[in-house]
Formats: structure tokens, sequence, C-alpha cells
């Protein structure tokens, strides 16, 4: 009898765990849970230095992006996508201190409110650097963009907004750069989007709508 009350009361302990942290999404054999998702917006709400959307709709989304990222894990391991050192983590840890004016121990307190430690931290940028590395060396290199497309661009945007504004345009050669730099962007965008359209039609993937209701 004392056993049976054990496990009853054991069970009554990791059921509701299971529960919270179901799956949400399967991407081939990995699965995203609902924890994951919740971290994610998490951490998106501590950059932000907003307060985290954990509602259905927002999870869904979380889901899309976080299917997105089982991809590029993937394709990062198979191609031995060399980590980026830790001086290199450790400067963008800096710049962010830099940028929300945050010492070391205000950046804790910061990351503790989130559920975050330093080292989760860490992690985040690493992968972001990963990710950054990963789309300039297999999509930016790659682009071009014309002549043709920048004064497109010149006349249809920067013009038509300083119209818009009711103040002059910068030249097309003062603006030449900052064009360049959004077209190749945007051109990247569209390479990356491309490409994980195709990655997702070459796996299974499985998203649990009842965990997002």
């Amino acid at each position: 009898m004392r056993a049976v009350a054990a496990m009853l009361v054991l069970l009554s302990t990791v059921l509701p765990a299971e529960t919270l942290d179901r799956v949400s999404a399967r991407v081939g054999k990995d699965a995203i849970t609902e924890s994951a998702l919740r971290r994610h917006l998490r951490m998106e709400a501590f950059f932000a230095r907003t307060t985290p959307d954990l509602g259905a709709a927002s999870r869904r989304k979380a889901a899309e992006r976080l299917i997105d990222q089982v991809l590029i894990r993937r394709e990062l391991e198979l191609n031995r996508f060399a980590q980026p050192a830790a001086a290199d983590v450790e400067a963008q840890i800096a710049e962010l201190m830099k940028a929300r004016q945050e010492d070391s121990t205000a950046l804790g307190v910061a990351l503790e409110h989130y559920g975050f430690t330093l080292d989760d931290l860490r992690s985040e940028i690493l992968y972001q650097i990963m990710l950054l590395r990963f789309v300039e060396f297999r999509f930016s290199a790659g682009i071009l963009v014309t002549d043709a497309e920048i004064e497109e661009a010149y006349q249809k945007e920067v013009v038509a907004e300083a119209r818009q504004r009711n103040v002059p345009p910068p030249s097309a050669e003062d603006a030449r750069a900052g064009i360049v730099k959004l077209l190749t962007y945007r051109k990247t965008t569209a390479a990356l989007e491309q490409w994980l359209l195709q990655a997702r039609q070459q796996v299974k993937i499985q998203v649990f709508e009842e965990a997002f209701r």
C-alpha cells in the first residue's frame, strides 16, 4: 500500500511537468517543447526590454522561428562551422551593456528578471554570431547590386521619402552606400528565406496546433 501511495505521489509531481513541457512541434527527430518556446520569447523580450508575450499567437509564431533555427543549426553542424572565439562573444556582451547603459551587475539583474544567467546570454550571442557568419558566407558573398537597381531605389525610396517629408534629398552619391547596404540586406534575406523554404521541404515538420490553444 505504501508503495502504491508513493507511486501516486510521484505521478502527481511528474505528470504536470510533462504537460507543461509538452512537444509543440517536431522537425524530423528534433522536438520543440513548450518550455523552449517560452524561453525563446523571454529571450526576445530581454533584448527588446519588454514584457514577454507568452500568448498562444506569440508562441505559434515562435514555433516557426524555432523550426528555422533547427534547420540552420543542422546546417551549421553539417558544414562544421567553427564556433566564434570566446573573445568575440564577450565583445558582443560589452557592446550590449554599452547600448543598454548597464554595468555587469545591472546586466545580471536584468537577466535574472527574465529567468536567465550570463551563460544563457553567452549561448544566445554565440548562436547569433554563428548565424550572421553563416548568412554572410552562404548568401551575402555572391550578391550583386547593379547601378540600375541603385538608381531605381534612389528615385523610388530616397527621393520619394524626401518629398513626403518636404526636405531636399541627399545626392545620389551620398545615398549610394546606404542603398547598397539596404539592397544587399533585402537580397540576402530573400535568399535565406528561399533556402529555408527548400530546407523545410526536405524534412518532416509537424506542428501540434493543440499546443497553442
